[in-house]
C-alpha cells in the first residue's frame, strides 16, 4: 500500500458478514487490523491506515458484504465512486 505522508493515518471501522469476516481474520487487510466483536451474523473490525487509492480498491473488492462504520468521509467517497459507476453502466453505450 501507499505510505505517502500526504495521506493521514485514520481509524477505519467496518463490519461484514461472517463468511467475509472469517476470510479477513485469516488474511488481514493491514497489520493494525483488530476484530472488535462478532454479533448478529456480522464481524466488526478496526484498523489504522492511510486511506490511499490502493486501500480504496481493496475495500471495494469486499463490497458485497462490507459496511463502513467510520469515518463517514470514507463511506461518502465509496458511495460517490459506486454512484458514478452505476451512472456509467446504466447509460446506453454510444460506441458501436
Amino acid at each position: 500500500m501507499y505510505s505517502s505522508e500526504e495521506y493521514p493515518i485514520e481509524e477505519v471501522v467496518f463490519d461484514c458478514d461472517m463468511e467475509d469476516g472469517n476470510y479477513l481474520k485469516s488474511r488481514p487487510l493491514h497489520p493494525s487490523q483488530q476484530l472488535l466483536k462478532e454479533e448478529n451474523g456480522r464481524m466488526v473490525f478496526s484498523l489504522r491506515v492511510r486511506i490511499t487509492p490502493d486501500f480504496l480498491m481493496e475495500i471495494m473488492s469486499r463490497s458485497w458484504s462490507l459496511h463502513i462504520v467510520q469515518p463517514a468521509s470514507l463511506r461518502q467517497r465509496l458511495c460517490d465512486i459506486y454512484r458514478k459507476a452505476l451512472q456509467r453502466n446504466e447509460s446506453p453505450s454510444t460506441e458501436g
